[in-house]
């Protein structure tokens, strides 16, 4: 679609709900949304559905509230809220992921005040060791493929879903090459930048996704403009581990506070494209393999030692000067792995600072205020 504008996305002025409204009245087909994180989208893809993630923008939730305990996190409540005010009027169906005991709340209420889409809850295993949870994983998918298929009306092919494990494959690629090229300081774009391509490139289909990196990539590569790393400044490099920072404010203090995000594990960052399925595999069996092979999250169980080698790798490959720990408000599983980082932190003496986020009403100046004393700090010791 040639009338989305680089300088859009990397602004992020490409409002994704317009467009995902307009594709619908374009192509006449059916847009299956879902919440972060982990929804095999291939398989929407294949069933020749528009998979549309719903993510955290920032608005007060009064409906929301009305239906939902006050203590659940922002990023459960915006969907339902946008739901409710009629934004979402456009979808046909919503799959959601249970990560967490706030989404098992989220499922019975969205499909008691939504009973005519498609809606279905997609039970991920806690356990990620074990060969129990691979088959329960594949029986997972291999229900939410048939439900699928019964709302569609026409069976899901495997040739249909090797042709989208295909076009996702190449779209984590080219994510990736981007990704390597931004951090590695080697261009004129920055975190909050890349940031906001992943973001866009998430909410449309994948075919024009590609086309979209590929003509980006082309285009800071052909390009002499000053790379980010020779700005004059010296950056701090840090790690930003969360779940999502949906909120360019946020994104711009890091920059202007002088802190280099080089690595993160967000929803719609690194996680999102770190793991290709294998498509030499049953294409139900390549997608499980990549979600349980996927960067630790704190919604799953894993032995201590595989987070804390995770982390180990992460800090000495990107040479960090320090890491910010930025847990949304009323996430619980996040909350739980914090004291198990900050040992680990402690130990391999790398100055870290704890952010709790409520996307809804953030307070920009306590946020910049944190973060120019952490960067002060880190500057001193660095």
């Amino acid at each position: 679609m040639d009338t989305i504008d680089i300088a859009q996305i990397l602004d992020r002025k490409f409002d994704s709900l317009t467009y995902a409204r307009e594709w619908k009245t374009r192509q006449r087909s059916k847009i299956i949304a879902y919440l972060l994180p982990d929804v095999p989208e291939e398989i929407i893809h294949a069933a020749g559905c528009f998979p549309l993630p719903i993510m955290d923008l920032g608005l007060q939730t009064p409906n929301a509230d009305s239906l939902l305990p006050q203590f659940l996190c922002s990023i459960i409540k915006q969907p339902l809220e946008m739901a409710l005010d009629g934004t979402l009027d456009f979808i046909d169906g919503m799959v959601i992921p249970y990560v967490c005991d706030s989404t098992r709340a989220f499922s019975h209420v969205w499909e008691a005040n939504f009973p005519s889409l498609f809606n279905h809850t997609l039970w991920l295993p806690k356990k990620h060791e074990g060969k129990s949870s691979k088959s329960f994983l594949v029986q997972e998918f291999r229900r939410l493929k048939e439900n699928l298929e019964s709302f569609i009306g026409k069976e899901i092919t495997s040739s249909a879903l090797k042709k989208s494990l295909s076009i996702y494959n190449l779209n984590r690629k080219l994510l990736k090459e981007l990704f390597d090229i931004i951090r590695g300081g080697k261009t004129y774009l920055n975190y909050t930048n890349f940031l906001n391509i992943v973001k866009t490139t998430m909410v449309m289909p994948k075919e024009e996704s590609n086309n979209i990196l590929m003509n980006i990539l082309k285009e800071i590569n052909c390009q002499n403009a000053p790379s980010y790393g020779a700005h004059g400044r010296k950056y701090l490099r840090v790690f930003l581990f969360g779940i999502m920072c949906n909120d360019n404010t946020i994104l711009n203090i890091f920059q202007e506070t002088g802190l280099s995000v080089v690595d993160d594990n967000l929803y719609h960052g690194t996680r999102y494209f770190s793991q290709n399925v294998d498509e030499g595999h049953d294409p139900l069996e390549g997608l499980v393999k990549r979600h349980l092979a996927k960067d630790p999250f704190c919604a799953y169980h894993y032995p201590e030692q595989h987070l804390k080698a995770y982390l180990m790798e992460k800090i000495r490959e990107n040479s960090i000067d320090g890491f910010i720990y930025l847990s949304p408000k009323y996430c619980d599983p996040f909350e739980f792995d914090y004291p198990f980082v900050k040992g680990l932190l402690q130990e391999m003496r790398i100055p870290h600072l704890f952010l709790q986020i409520d996307f809804s009403s953030a307070s920009e100046s306590q946020i910049r205020t944190r973060l120019e004393a952490f960067a002060e700090m880190l500057r001193g010791e660095v």
